[in-house]
């Protein structure tokens, strides 16, 4: 039994997964034992991996009782997810890490126990995933792959052969998006010189993608498992990205052959993918979400509302998909909120334990940063610099205690005594963040949590007052490093937020007016009665000022409009535009068709 404990072999593992949790395994004389993580049964065999990597084979009869029946129970386990597992699923990544493919490198699995005490939230509950044959995020992932070369990183290192397929694929998506931006270049540029059959010979090409993202929305449940840390990852976003830009040219097309059941199908596909990348994500991933339905899905459906032969059931269908979209989507804000904190922890936690995302091979190997990082120290101002030129200028409390977010360790090694660990110089060995520096932070941080998601139930628009609570303020200024949580930091999606809330309330309107014309010679008395047309009881809000949204009649028309940011009313004649030199008008809907 000794010699089978002992025994070391390298093990290459395919269709099977650790569980993640090691635990302790004996013989029936209970003499030997060993701290190992469960691999696979096979042929009689157990394997099981030690934390140093090494596999040991032992016979399953050689194993005490309490084990067999362990083993037992993994075994059918598996044979239950294996049965509704895709084949892609089934592929690991044969670094010896057991990670499931597609699926992201460094990924948060499970909450770590240090993190639980004090934390604002249930943590176990945000960070938890549906069972893996509810999870549309593996085949998204494989979806979007056809989308997206950035998608790549998310199938790990593999055998030659299949490292080449791997490259296949991406210099397949990299070729498609460049003939898609050119495209769209051409279009901006002259719609008439685009060559439409060549168009059609590029839409054919995503055929199986849009295959495979209706087979993953095929699955009730969504969350994307993504890294942790300064190299976190998140190129399904952009994925998602360059599917709603390929939407925009199908419905473009199929309207053009008067088929209408393309762009209404696209329009609920798009809706879901926009819902399913919000569970658990962090700021990009939202922003990427909010503009999905704020700009994307809005342009989709004005050029749907704007084609003739639509008719009463088309228009019901889309007002039925906007409506399940704000029904059912899960909030950015507290998704973002919640985010931030489990990350930051993180890097507490490591500052001040050291557990290697500050290494500075690290930041060389897996970020490619190229700037000095030659000790701990450079890492985290490397990290922050990072962070800061991401969510910048909403750093302002950093900004005004250092100068600049990527500053802040030169500022603290000017302290003088006591030296702060955090200068130059210092070893990446050992503790960076004291005991009593860090309880204060995580202090700081929880508490800047906890009142963020107090407000989680009020409209974006207090929400983003709130963000200047001076109460979080004052109790931040005493910080080094949760000040990095400044509230603006949320203010950009907030922003967004507003944006996606302004395009889903203004085009029901739209849809509202597409069917009252069917019905009615003339223009609506009010945008009360408008909107009766389809069924709702009351006007749709303006979230900027959350007072109903207004219409106004110009050449004979009705046309929707919000009153932007400003909270002005310009009567629509001042359009809203991301332009800072123009003025910040309305946000104004309206059609524009041939009866």
């Amino acid at each position: 039994m000794q010699r089978y404990f002992f025994a070391i072999g390298v093990l290459v593992v395919f269709g099977t997964v650790c569980d993640g949790t090691a635990r302790e395994w004996k013989d029936q004389t209970g003499k030997y034992s060993v701290e190992a993580q469960f691999v696979e049964l096979k042929d009689g065999e157990v394997h099981i991996r030690k934390d140093d990597g090494k596999v040991i084979v032992v016979p399953l009869e050689k194993l005490c009782l309490a084990d067999q029946r362990y083993v037992e129970q993994q075994k059918a386990e598996r044979q239950r997810a294996s049965r509704s597992r895709p084949h892609k699923e089934e592929e690991l990544d044969n670094t010896g890490g057991g990670r499931l493919l597609p699926s992201f490198p460094r990924a948060l699995q499970r909450p770590p126990a240090w993190m639980l005490p004090k934390a604002p939230f249930d943590v176990p509950q945000f960070l938890a995933v549906p069972p893996l044959e509810q999870n549309a995020a593996p085949l998204y992932l494989d979806a979007l792959f056809e989308f997206d070369e950035l998608l790549s990183v998310c199938y790990g290192k593999h055998a030659s052969s299949q490292d080449e397929e791997i490259k296949r694929r991406a210099q397949l998506a990299r070729s498609r998006q460049d003939a898609g931006f050119k495209f769209l270049q051409a279009w901006q540029d002259n719609p008439k010189s685009v060559d439409l059959k060549a168009v059609d010979i590029w839409l054919a090409q995503y055929a199986s993608g849009f295959e495979k993202l209706a087979a993953a929305q095929q699955r009730p449940k969504c969350v994307f498992q993504t890294g942790i840390g300064p190299a976190a990852m998140t190129p399904h976003s952009f994925g998602a990205l360059q599917v709603a830009r390929v939407m925009v040219w199908r419905t473009r097309r199929a309207l053009a052959k008067g088929d209408f059941e393309q762009p209404i199908n696209d329009v609920e596909m798009l809706l879901r993918l926009s819902r399913d990348l919000r569970p658990r994500a962090n700021d990009v991933c939202q922003i990427v979400s909010l503009k999905l339905v704020g700009l994307y899905c809005r342009q989709i459906v004005a050029m749907i509302l704007t084609t003739r032969g639509i008719t009463a059931q088309h228009c019901d269908r889309l007002l039925a998909a906007l409506v399940k979209h704000q029904s059912d989507a899960r909030d950015s804000f507290v998704e973002t909120v919640k985010n931030g904190y489990v990350n930051d922890r993180i890097l507490l936690h490591d500052l001040h334990n050291h557990t290697g995302l500050f290494d500075p091979r690290f930041l060389k190997e897996e970020i490619g940063w190229r700037g000095p990082v030659d000790s701990a120290a450079d890492c985290f101002d490397s990290m922050l610099k990072l962070r800061s030129s991401l969510r910048s200028p909403e750093g302002r409390l950093a900004c005004e205690k250092y100068g600049s977010t990527g500053k802040l360790v030169d500022r603290l090694s000017r302290l003088g005594p006591p030296i702060h660990p955090l200068v130059r110089g210092w070893s990446a060995d050992g503790k960076l963040l004291a005991d009593n520096d860090y309880a204060k932070e995580v202090d700081a941080l929880s508490f800047v949590c906890k009142s963020l998601l107090g407000v989680a139930g009020q409209t974006n628009r207090k929400r983003y007052r709130a963000l200047a609570d001076e109460a979080i303020v004052a109790l931040l200024r005493k910080t080094d490093l949760a000040i990095f949580m400044d509230p603006w930091l949320f203010a950009p999606v907030i922003a967004a937020s507003l944006r996606s809330e302004a395009a889903l309330r203004g085009t029901t309107c739209l849809i509202a007016i597409r069917r009252w014309q069917m019905e009615h010679p003339t223009s609506p008395p009010d945008l009360a009665a408008l909107v009766q047309t389809v069924g709702l009881k009351t006007v749709p809000l303006d979230p900027y000022t959350d007072q109903p949204l207004r219409m106004i009649i110009i050449q004979g028309q009705p046309v929707i409009y919000s009153v932007g940011w400003d909270g002005k009313d310009d009567r629509a004649s001042i359009e809203w535009s991301f332009d800072p030199s123009k003025p910040r008008g309305d946000i104004v809907f309206r059609l524009h068709y041939a009866r």
